[in-house]
């Protein structure tokens, strides 16, 4: 599971899993279809719901980027339109 582009730890991706799973809902994500969110912005707005900014900023900024935090997001969340396959 844990490819070398995945830098984050499994406790970690763990604790981000627990974070952000339940703000996925079929009701947000309906919302975000009818926006025209994209992928990323809906995986996002998942994490920002769980107002973790402390636990975010002080754990994994200090050694993840965005674009790493987002790789770990892309593995919790499916995307919006999963028959599309992107």
């Amino acid at each position: 599971m844990w490819g070398c582009a995945v830098k984050i730890t499994p406790e970690h991706f763990e604790k981000l899993r627990t974070l952000v799973v339940p703000h996925d809902t079929p009701k947000a994500r309906e919302g975000a279809i009818r926006r025209g969110d994209s992928d990323m912005r809906y995986r996002w707005d998942c994490l920002w719901a769980a107002k973790q900014n402390p636990w975010l900023y002080d754990t994994l900024y200090p050694y993840l980027n965005d674009d790493q935090i987002d790789t770990a997001l892309r593995r919790i969340i499916p995307n919006l339109h999963r028959n599309q396959g992107a």
